[in-house]
């Protein structure tokens, strides 16, 4: 079945599960309180339950008793885009980007299992992914009580707090030019070298421990054993099957119930990732993302810096890069508008990126950059207890410097205008 036919029937098969599911809640809520008002045994509450469950009449079946409970959830965004870029090397007047789109369109199938265990599975769709068949997540859990839960499966590392939060729910329309750079292409694919973004990070399939201590003021922390490839469900070639690790910690101070700071370290370590040298030369990249969080009321800010150690990182030459970037962001609620300002600075080291990063076009359009800068604003407009959200934002982007071994480059500047709607369920 082709992807394009693939993703409709999945959203479609979830809506049916999804008004299906609603009666069976209400079934349940009246067996179970039946046995609490001593009208039914446990016994029979079971019974009645996997009766209920597996009638070839039901619009869900669920294989066994041991399923408590499954919950879809998602969200749909439509969104407006134009782009303009101006000045660039190679293509100093590419033609603009104006143009709507299916943004994304997500769903997510929970399942809680007894005695702690669950799995999840999430489906979307994505233009700017790479192929991925539409699966974003997967992922057996188990929930440790007090102490935290254990995953093994596919799913994202905890780095770049921008990629770790869902796309619904960021504060700007798009992640931010420093995110999509050190979080996006394929590591260790030598097709990617050229552009220069590190595809560090992001999803890997592995095991995975998040742990929590305390309640009011929470000590969290993480780490994780996965593969070293980026966005990838099996291993990319036989050259590039490391494993890479990765550790997360983060505590929360509270003033007040409406006054909290976190703040936190990320961090990771991968063999075989995104460099310019050849297969089995010695190559690996270091990581660190340290970042505070604070909500003061209605005002929400983050301040986080991304860096990296990649050793023979820059293209053409053998020398390391140290690339890094900072991002700004500052929201502020008032009733149903929330204003959004974000500022956001990088310095490739040599390695060089695309303008791509900013406006999801080919590299080949702008040319290759040491360094970018861009600055976003924006408002958020909320409905149904913010489950519709409107936003617009403009946001002004400046690439500029040459990589190491590449001629000087003109400056390339970019306007974007942005409107999206998205419904989240």
């Amino acid at each position: 079945m082709s992807k394009a036919v693939l993703l409709p029937c999945v959203l479609a098969s979830g809506a049916f599960i999804f008004a299906g599911g609603s009666l069976f809640a209400q079934d349940r809520a009246v067996i179970d309180l039946l046995e609490k008002k001593g009208l039914i045994t446990q016994a029979e509450r079971e019974s009645l339950l996997a009766g209920k469950f597996r009638s070839e009449n039901s619009a869900v079946t669920v294989a066994g008793k041991e399923t408590k409970k499954i919950t879809l959830s998602g969200y749909v965004q439509g969104q407006y885009n134009f782009l303009h870029v101006r000045g660039g090397t190679l293509n100093p007047n590419p033609p603009d980007t104006n143009t709507f789109e299916v943004r994304r369109a997500l769903l997510n199938i929970t399942a809680q299992l007894d005695n702690g265990w669950g799995a999840y599975i999430t489906f979307v769709s994505d233009p700017t992914y790479r192929s991925r068949d539409f699966l974003e997540n997967a992922a057996i859990t188990f929930n440790a009580e007090n102490y935290g839960t254990a995953t093994a499966g596919y799913r994202k590392v905890k780095f770049a707090m921008e990629e770790v939060c869902g796309a619904n729910a960021l504060p700007a329309i798009e992640r931010s030019i420093v995110t999509n750079y050190f979080t996006t292409g394929s590591a260790g694919s030598t097709a990617t070298i050229p552009d220069g973004r590190l595809g560090f990070a992001n999803r890997h399939v592995g095991l995975y421990w998040d742990g929590k201590v305390g309640k009011e003021a929470p000590f969290e922390y993480g780490v994780a054993l996965v593969n070293g490839y980026t966005d990838s469900i099996q291993y990319a070639s036989e050259y590039n099957n490391d494993l890479s690790f990765w550790a997360n910690a983060q505590q929360t101070v509270n003033f007040s119930k409406e006054n909290t700071v976190t703040g936190g370290l990320n961090l990771g370590w991968s063999r075989s990732d995104n460099t310019a040298v050849a297969v089995g030369q010695d190559s690996q990249t270091i990581g660190w993302n340290p970042f505070i969080k604070a909500k003061f009321g209605n005002l929400s800010l983050l301040a986080e810096y991304i860096g990296a150690f990649v050793k023979n990182g820059r293209n053409a030459t053998d020398a390391d890069a140290i690339p890094m970037g900072t991002n700004l962001v500052a929201a502020y609620r008032i009733g149903d508008i929330e204003p959004v300002v974000r500022y956001c600075y990088l310095d490739t080291d040599g390695r060089g990126t695309p303008m791509a990063i900013w406006r999801w076009s080919s590299a080949a359009d702008e040319g290759v950059y040491d360094k970018a800068q861009t600055l976003f604003v924006g408002m958020n407009f909320y409905a149904a207890a913010d489950a519709i959200k409107i936003s617009a934002g403009y946001e002004r982007g400046r690439f500029s410097g040459a990589p190491a071994g590449k001629p000087a480059v003109n400056n390339a500047d970019g306007d974007g205008v942005r409107v999206q709607f998205q419904a989240t369920f």
